[in-house]
């Protein structure tokens, strides 16, 4: 009786796996006909079997391992061993017994027939079936893959390799690792390029076209049917438990973890992402969690950001927040960093200290142009870049033609751009990468913002010589993630949320900006009317910057260049012409204030020299190391600082 019961079980199992199959192909009278023949035919051989084997077997998918040859024969897409020493893909009668002598004997199935009744009948409806059976136009085109390459073949297979992402694209079901630092994704299609063209040293190579339309078929099903196949649909990554109204940052360690900020507690929240394929589709940027034993800022990170910033914390948090908006799936994606002297420096601090982030696109130049991006070529880059979870991507300062200007305002804003392909339908792609720009001319600084509502952030006013050559390490890019990063995310979610800050840093800052307008008065008193003179804003505003810092004992403004500009105007109205000046159609145009002078010099300032600005420097920064995520993400989340 119990014998009686696993062989029910086991036809039970049979026809189940079988049904499933089946509701890949058209459902017609013909194809049920067909695949019942077919299931009787299989289910009285498996009787005379020792033992089932496994859901996976060949047999309970024929679709897969057998199609129609260009000779309306029947082939293998496995050549199995014919006879004594050949080997061969054709089915025929007598070859049919060493077939199945292949595929029983590696599941370990003890007993199975090669000859008899049953045998000739499996053999003829699994004839009937591949041959007779009513394809629809992608099983078709599938058919037609097999007979070029069956490895291509197997590959695209709809059900067991591909996926539909919830943006419309094709995603292979086969997590990969980006780096050994970084999570698991699953690659665009575009990604097997490279795997297409190797089947040509075996002499499979598969037609583009041939490829390029059965996965346009494959997609258009995908569309039409998007209940019956595996299809990941999601607008936002998964955060759980979090607030979906505060920033998140996604860090990877051993797991995923999604990061807030908390203004209660003055620390961050998280939680561990369930699994890979919750987020499938759409593929959030991911920081690696780099484990270091030294948790303080190196004398080399003192050193850049001394450089950079001077006393100016405002600018250092700028930083900060920059980062923490650049590192964000959802933040904005036009970066413009002005510098006058640390081009280099800072070009080497994105491309090589947060590497594991930025993007890597071939170029004729060590970076690629504005103009760069808009091709084809580097939008495909941009776009596979995105989906395994990379943050950025640094261009040189070269400014943007006008042709590129609708392609690149479509990836500022985030909108579709088609990416094409010579053997896979077009991809949508929607940027989601920060784009970071540094210049050192100001004018090129001062054209991005307006046009493409860029971030600006300005050192050009601050920044000193580097004391020696800088070279970065691994525990510097350790403490930029794990330290810098989730104090920008405070800052992000302060500034969001329009709310002060639980624990300021208590060492005094500038004077707020309404008490500067004295200082701008007196700044306006130093100007002279010079009728062949011509000042930009910029230029004024440089000059009043470096007047502060002369009679006001190393004071940093706290007012923004247009606040200034705004203040500046009302006072010089009377004595200078405020308007842009006819020049080049070629250049940007800024507005300038007609006949005025500035000041060659200041008068020093009497007051007791200020405190060092290294020791200012290092107090913040040591204030910043309050909010480190060290060691195992879990267990410093899990147990935050004390507040002080």
């Amino acid at each position: 009786m119990a014998s009686d019961l696993k062989l029910f079980q086991r036809l039970m199992n049979v026809a189940e796996q079988q049904n499933s199959l089946s509701q890949h192909y058209t459902n017609t009278a013909l194809a049920q006909d067909l695949w019942q023949q077919y299931r009787e035919a299989l289910n009285s051989y498996l009787l005379l079997c020792s033992s089932a084997p496994p859901s996976y077997h060949p047999l309970y998918d024929p679709f897969l391992y057998f199609y129609r040859g260009k000779n309306d024969d029947i082939r293998t897409t496995v050549r199995y061993t014919y006879g004594q020493h050949r080997t061969s893909n054709r089915l025929t009668h007598n070859g049919f017994p060493y077939l199945l002598q292949a595929f029983f004997e590696p599941f370990q199935v003890i007993s199975f027939p090669t000859t008899g009744p049953a045998v000739d009948h499996l053999y003829q409806t699994l004839t009937d079936l591949i041959l007779n059976y009513p394809y629809d136009r992608l099983s078709r085109l599938y058919n037609e893959l097999k007979k070029y390459s069956p490895q291509v073949a197997i590959k695209f297979n709809k059900a067991d390799s591909l996926l539909y992402s919830y943006d419309g694209n094709l995603l292979i079901n086969e997590p990969t690792h980006a780096s050994e630092n970084l999570t698991r994704f699953h690659p665009s299609i575009l990604a097997l390029r490279e795997f297409t063209f190797r089947q040509k040293s075996y002499g499979q190579y598969v037609p583009s076209k041939l490829l390029k339309n059965y996965l346009s078929e494959l997609m258009r099903t995908f569309r039409e049917n998007s209940g019956n196949v595996e299809q990941i649909k999601v607008s936002t990554p998964v955060k759980m438990e979090l607030s979906d109204d505060l920033p998140t940052i996604y860090f990877q360690s051993d797991a995923k973890y999604a990061i807030q900020y908390d203004s209660d507690t003055d620390y961050f929240r998280f939680c561990t992402l369930p699994s890979y394929d919750a987020i499938l589709g759409y593929q959030p940027k991911v920081v690696p969690i780099r484990h270091s034993a030294d948790a303080a800022c190196s004398s080399t990170l003192y050193s850049f950001f001394n450089s950079l910033c001077g006393t100016d914390l405002n600018l250092l948090d700028q930083f900060a927040l920059l980062l923490a908006e650049g590192m964000m799936t959802d933040g904005k994606k036009m970066f413009v960093i002005h510098t006058k002297s640390h081009k280099h420096e800072l070009q080497t601090f994105f491309s090589e200290v947060l590497r594991d982030t930025a993007v890597q696109i071939d170029s004729p130049t060590p970076f690629p142009s504005l103009n760069r991006l808009t091709k084809q070529t580097h939008l495909r880059s941009l776009f596979l870049a995105q989906i395994a979870g990379r943050c950025f991507v640094l261009v040189n300062d070269t400014p943007p033609s006008k042709e590129s200007s609708p392609k690149l305002g479509k990836i500022i804003k985030g909108k579709r751009i088609s990416i094409s392909s010579d053997f896979a339908p077009p991809q949508n792609y929607y940027n989601r990468l920060g784009i970071i720009y540094i210049t050192d001319n100001y004018r090129k600084a001062d054209s991005l913002p307006e046009k493409w509502k860029a971030t600006v952030l300005d050192f050009s006013l601050t920044e000193t010589e580097f004391p020696d050559q800088l070279e970065f390490s691994y525990t510097d890019a350790a403490w930029i993630y794990q330290t810098l990063l989730p104090y920008g995310l405070k800052l992000k979610t302060l500034k969001d949320q329009k709310i002060s800050d639980p624990a300021p840093f208590d060492v005094q800052r500038a004077p707020s900006p309404l008490a500067e307008i004295a200082c701008v008065h007196a700044f306006f008193q130093l100007c002279r009317k010079q009728n062949d003179c011509c000042c930009d804003t910029h230029e004024v505003y440089q000059s009043y910057c470096q007047f502060l810092a002369v009679t006001q004992n190393g004071q940093k403004t706290e007012l923004s260049k247009i606040q200034f500009n705004k203040k500046f105007r009302e006072i010089s109205k009377s004595k200078f012409i405020y308007k842009r000046p006819h020049r080049s159609r070629k250049g940007p145009s800024p507005y300038c204030y007609i006949g005025l002078k500035l000041p060659e010099t200041f008068p020093k300032s009497e007051a007791a020299p200020s405190a060092p600005q290294e020791d200012r420097l290092m107090r913040y920064l040591k204030h910043i190391e309050k909010y480190q995520l060290t060691g195992q993400m879990k267990t410093t989340l899990d147990n935050p600082p004390s507040k002080k």
